[in-house]
């Protein structure tokens, strides 16, 4: 899937940038139809094992969604296949999802669409993360979004907030082993 025909360069998200380039996010609603996709990951459902493991992190590769919405989707499929391994009905079933793509690009070749966003970059080295944990352990991201991002930037959350966008990523291994175990358990 191509999110753009571009002629510039771009540099993907965990990969170093070159200097004077920025980081950009692309966010869109998207739509998983036909059948190219949809039978390669059924065919990593129909795997033991690790088989939801590869399908989500395919999806999150070929989709461009975001973890969460990749696990979204591959749960709805599994669902969907069921006890009946019913195929047909994945194949022609259309699964809407939310499109996040994050790269660096120089500011000049950052597409003119309301589509695409410069993201901050925050420095780490100076802030003190133990102040934003809680007496629970779990970290205060509204604190910390609160503390370390500009007036702006804080409006621009809100009112995406409002329109019912945000944005979230975290690593994507931790949470899978329960839903392979239960996937395998389901297709004995």
């Amino acid at each position: 899937m191509k999110v753009s025909n571009r002629n510039y360069e771009i540099v993907e998200w965990g990969q170093q940038p070159k200097e004077g380039m920025i980081l950009v996010g692309f966010s869109c609603n998207a739509v998983l139809e036909g059948k190219g996709l949809k039978q390669e990951l059924i065919a990593l459902l129909r795997e033991k094992e690790v088989g939801y493991r590869k399908a989500v992190l395919l999806f999150k590769e070929k989709g461009f969604a975001s973890f969460d919405e990749s696990k979204r989707v591959i749960s709805e499929m599994k669902d969907d296949l069921g006890r009946n391994n019913n195929v047909q009905n994945v194949l022609q079933k259309k699964y809407n999802y939310l499109i996040n793509h994050v790269f660096w690009t120089y500011e000049e070749n950052m597409p003119k669409d309301p589509r695409y966003s410069k993201l901050n970059v925050i420095d780490m080295e100076n802030i003190d993360l133990n102040s934003y944990v809680n007496e629970d352990k779990s970290f205060d991201a509204e604190k910390f979004i609160r503390e370390n991002l500009s007036a702006e930037d804080l409006k621009k959350i809100e009112k995406n907030r409002n329109k019912g966008l945000s944005y979230q990523e975290h690593a994507p291994e931790d949470d899978l082993t329960r839903e392979d175990n239960e996937w395998n358990i389901d297709r004995k």
